[in-house]
């Protein structure tokens, strides 16, 4: 495996969220943050604001793989409170809430149409592992001919004042060495 020539890091975080795990897997990486940033849209935004840092036909096929083991437990745990409590009522909202390719909806939609992003996304959720999962899978890819990939985290806070969770979320963009695809200024 060649390692990638170039990589970024895009931070977002809504207010009170915890530092995502992802950085300090890339301490070389230049880094762009956004701060108070809704919690439901902080994947979306890392996502989109490090897919704007390529350019060029194949930005539209880059993988995305992200680590979520945190997000899914809190979500599980919050369900399951939800389905003990006799006094709460479970809605089939709740159950959909637990899905983590929710916080990427709309991606494409917030893209242009020419630049539509169209990749595979893929969310692993093995507790303890996910980070490094999903950065050995977005190395692989580029291993293997694609020439750009993501990786991205979402980190969960204790919840707030209204019983929600803060998150966060860290975005890693991976180019290959050989790459023809051009990347724009991360700073």
């Amino acid at each position: 495996m060649t390692a990638p020539l170039r990589t970024s890091l895009v931070t977002v975080g809504s207010p009170g969220s915890a530092p995502p795990r992802l950085p300090s897997f890339a301490p070389g990486a230049v880094v762009r943050r956004h701060t108070d940033v809704p919690a439901p849209e902080v994947l979306r935004r890392a996502l989109r604001s490090t897919l704007d840092l390529l350019t060029g036909a194949d930005r539209r096929q880059a993988p995305v793989f992200v680590a979520a083991a945190p997000y899914a437990a809190c979500t599980a745990t919050y369900f399951a409170e939800r389905h003990e409590d006799p006094s709460r009522r479970l809605r089939p909202s709740h159950s959909i809430q637990m899905e983590c390719s929710r916080l990427a909806q709309g991606l494409d939609q917030d893209l242009d149409e020419a630049d539509r992003w169209t990749g595979e996304l893929f969310f692993l959720c093995t507790p303890e592992h996910d980070v490094r999962q999903s950065i050995r899978s977005a190395r692989a890819a580029v291993a293997g001919g694609v020439p750009a990939a993501l990786v991205a985290e979402i980190a969960v806070a204790a919840g707030t004042e209204d019983g929600k969770p803060a998150l966060s979320a860290a975005a890693l963009l991976l180019v290959a060495e050989s790459g023809d695809l051009s990347t724009g200024d991360p700073a």
